[in-house]
C-alpha cells in the first residue's frame, strides 16, 4: 500500500509539473466552490458542534428520543444529535458529529460505526443550491434528490442493524473536548479547504491526459462538484442515473475527508466504500425511477435506440440493487465468525 501511495504521488506530481495550467485551474476551481458554497455551509455547524453534542445535550436527547432511536435503528436516544447534524450539514460535518457524539455520550463501537456509515452523505443543502439551483435551475429537482439521499441513508441505518457487536465504549481524545468550538471550526473548514484543492488540481490534470469525456467520469468519481457541473453540460443517456450514483457515492474527496474523522471509531476503508456503493446503487435507481423528465433536466435521449439503452441501465440496476445489498451485508459488514 505504501509503494502504491508513492508511486501515485509521483504521477500526480509528473502530471502537474506538464501541466501546471490544468492543475492551477483546477485549484482555483475548488477554492471557489470551497469559499462560495462549502465554507459558509459548513462553518456555523462545526462552530456550534461541542454546544450541541455535549454532554448535557446528549443527556436531553437520551431522554427525549430513546424510545425512538431503539426500537427503529438499534442507537441510544444520545445518538439523535449527530444523526440530525450529519443528515443536515453532510459530510465532513456529520462524521466529526458522530464522533463527537460517540465520545461525550459513550457509544459504544459498533454504533458509532454504523451512524458513521449512513450518515456519510453530501449536504441536502448543496443539493438543492448547488445543483439543483445552480446547474439546473431548479430547486425542485435539489429538493428531489436531497429526499432521495435522506431515505438511502434512513435505509442504511435499518440495513447495518446486524454489524458484527463491539462492545467497546468510544473515548474523545482530552485535546479535542478542550478544543474552542470557533478555533476547531476555522481548522475544520480550513482542511476541507485542503482535501478539495488537492483533488480538484489532481483530477484536472488527469482528464486532461484521459479526454474530455473520460475526464468527466473522472472527476464524478473523484471530485464530485466539479464532476456534477461537468455531468450538467452533456446530453448523455442514463444522465439522472448517472448523477444519482455519483450522489450517492459522494467521492473520493469526501471520502478522504470522511475517512480521516472516522479512523478513531474503527471504521475501515472498505467499510466505507461498501456502504457507499449500496448507497450509490440506490441513489442511482431511485433518481432514474421518480425523476421527472423536464426539458433542461433530464437526460435528452436521441433516438429510440438511445431510449432502450438508458431503460435497460434502470432495469439493470433495479434488478441488481437487492443482490447487492445481500452482498455487502455478508461479505463487508460482517465478519465471519466461527461456529462449532
Amino acid at each position: 500500500m505504501k509503494r502504491v501511495k508513492f508511486c501515485g504521488a509521483i504521477l500526480i506530481l509528473a502530471g502537474i509539473l506538464i501541466r501546471p495550467e490544468a492543475a492551477v485551474a483546477g485549484a482555483q476551481r475548488a477554492m471557489y466552490l470551497w469559499n462560495t458554497s462549502v465554507a459558509p455551509a459548513l462553518f456555523p455547524f462545526l462552530a456550534l458542534l461541542p454546544v450541541l453534542t455535549g454532554p448535557d445535550a446528549c443527556a436531553a436527547y437520551d431522554a427525549v428520543f430513546s424510545r425512538l432511536m431503539r426500537p427503529l435503528f438499534g442507537l441510544p436516544g444520545a445518538a439523535a444529535p449527530a444523526l440530525v447534524i450529519g443528515m443536515i450539514s453532510g459530510s465532513p460535518g456529520g462524521a466529526l458529529a458522530v464522533r463527537r457524539v460517540a465520545g461525550e455520550a459513550g457509544l459504544r463501537r459498533d454504533e458509532a460505526r454504523r451512524l458513521a456509515l449512513a450518515v456519510s452523505g453530501v449536504s441536502p443543502a448543496y443539493l438543492m443550491l448547488g445543483v439543483g439551483q445552480g446547474l439546473y435551475g431548479s430547486v425542485a429537482l435539489g429538493a428531489q434528490l436531497a429526499l432521495i439521499q435522506l431515505a438511502i441513508q434512513v435505509g442504511m441505518l435499518l440495513l447495518l442493524r446486524g454489524m458484527e457487536d463491539d462492545q467497546e465504549k468510544v473515548a474523545l481524545p482530552a485535546s479535542e473536548r478542550e478544543r474552542a468550538p470557533i478555533r476547531g471550526a476555522v481548522e475544520g473548514v480550513l482542511v476541507v479547504c485542503g482535501y478539495m484543492v488537492f483533488f480538484g488540481a489532481a483530477c484536472r490534470v488527469a482528464a486532461g491526459f484521459v479526454g474530455e469525456r473520460a475526464g468527466a467520469a473522472l472527476l464524478l468519481v473523484c471530485d464530485l462538484p466539479s464532476g456534477l457541473a461537468e455531468l450538467a453540460r452533456w446530453a448523455v443517456p442514463g444522465k439522472m442515473l448517472l448523477q444519482g450514483a455519483a450522489i450517492g457515492f459522494g467521492g473520493l474527496c469526501i471520502a478522504a475527508q470522511n475517512l480521516d474523522a472516522l479512523r478513531p471509531l474503527g471504521v475501515t476503508a472498505r467499510e466505507y466504500f461498501a456502504a457507499r456503493g449500496v448507497a450509490a446503487a440506490a441513489s442511482a435507481v431511485a433518481s432514474g425511477l421518480l425523476l421527472q423528465t423536464r426539458s433542461g433536466i433530464a437526460e435528452i435521449y436521441v433516438g429510440e435506440e438511445m431510449r432502450v439503452y438508458a431503460f435497460s441501465l434502470l432495469a439493470a440496476g433495479v434488478i441488481a440493487l437487492p443482490a447487492l445489498l445481500f452482498f455487502t451485508k455478508t461479505f463487508y459488514f460482517n465478519k465471519w465468525k466461527n461456529r462449532a
